[in-house]
């Protein structure tokens, strides 16, 4: 669903339309109906996988494969020491979600993290981020989705790639730092930095679900009408 707000017509309408309800979310995840849902979008991709080939692009050997491979596991670690000190101090009070990446083994929290957190990559995003009130993520794309949604999101010791995208969500760097954030957060609205929006729209465009018709106009700009190509049409016609 990444950056799915700029595919969307209607924005966060299609998020939500794929999210189905909160009762059947809070159901099908046996969380409990009268609490928060605190959303942890896991960022760690390349923790399990082989640290001598982590990123496609680059020769083989090139020291960025082990580099990316432990940020990833070092992130991980920081993440799940943080939601066991986190749940023991809001597990009463919130429901922990949390969605290891696709590219993560379950089994890497499910091993190490109390009972009563939720972990699981069954459906799509679409459910807890609808759901949820508020997303915790590592440098994700989700952060503008959050922001459409108009719910608080951190960065927490964020991996991100992008730095458009990682500076979306107010970040924090240590459990202390999100611990008062969640303590001091409000609910119900976004607290995307209105600066990092500003520069992520010069930089891939309004927020306005357009986004596959601009590519399109710009690629039509450059094609040649001279040129015959198997292609059998062209968009717009």
């Amino acid at each position: 669903i990444s950056l799915d707000v700029y595919f969307s017509g209607d924005c966060g309408l299609r998020i939500r339309e794929l999210a189905g309800t909160r009762e059947s979310f809070v159901a099908e995840n046996k969380l409990d109906p009268s609490k928060k849902i605190l959303f942890w979008a896991c960022g760690f991709k390349m923790a399990d996988v082989n640290p001598d080939y982590t990123l496609p692009e680059a020769p083989a050997g090139d020291p960025i494969h082990g580099q990316l491979h432990r940020r990833d596991v070092d992130g991980r670690r920081v993440w799940l020491d943080a939601l066991r000190r986190l749940y023991a101090k809001y597990g009463q009070e919130y429901n922990f979600f949390v969605r290891p990446h696709p590219g993560e083994t379950c089994s890497r929290y499910t091993d190490e993290l109390p009972e009563g957190i939720r972990v699981s990559l069954a459906g799509g995003v679409a459910g807890p981020l609808v759901h949820c009130d508020v997303l915790i993520h590592a440098g994700s794309t989700l952060a503008v989705d959050a922001h459409v949604l108009n719910k608080p999101a951190f960065n927490f010791y964020g991996a991100a790639e992008d730095d458009v995208i990682g500076d979306v969500s107010p970040k924090c760097q240590t459990t202390a730092e999100l611990d008062t954030s969640l303590e001091e957060v409000t609910w119900g609205k976004s607290n995307a930095l209105i600066a990092s929006i500003l520069d992520l729209e010069r930089f891939y465009g309004v927020i306005d679900g357009q986004a596959c018709k601009r590519v399109a106009l710009a690629v039509h700009e450059f094609t040649d009408e001279d040129v015959q190509t198997a292609i059998p049409g062209r968009w717009p016609a």
